[in-house]
C-alpha cells in the first residue's frame, strides 16, 4: 500500500471544523438561550452588559434596566416583604 502525502489544505480539515463549531455553539448560545429562555424577570446577561456600552439591545430587558443593573420589576406582588 502506497504512502499518502497530504497537502497543507488537508490539515486545515480540523481547524475548520473547530471554527465551524465555535461559530454554531455562539449562535445557539447568543440566539436560542438568551432570546428564548431568559425572560425579563430574570437577571441580566453578559450579553446584554456588552450590547448596552454600545447602545444596543441584546436580550429581552430593556436599555434602562441593563444600565441600571438588575431585572424588570413589573409586578412586585411576588417580591416578599420579610
Amino acid at each position: 500500500m502506497p504512502k499518502q502525502d497530504f497537502d497543507t489544505l488537508d490539515y486545515m480539515g480540523p481547524v475548520v471544523v473547530g471554527v465551524l463549531f465555535t461559530v454554531f455553539l455562539f449562535l445557539v448560545s447568543f440566539l436560542f438561550i438568551n432570546f428564548f429562555c431568559i425572560t425579563k424577570h430574570d437577571d441580566v446577561t453578559a450579553f446584554e452588559r456588552i450590547a448596552a456600552r454600545h447602545n444596543m439591545r441584546m436580550g429581552p430587558h430593556s436599555l434602562a434596566v441593563v444600565k441600571r443593573g438588575n431585572f424588570y420589576e413589573e409586578d412586585e406582588s411576588y417580591v416578599s416583604e420579610a
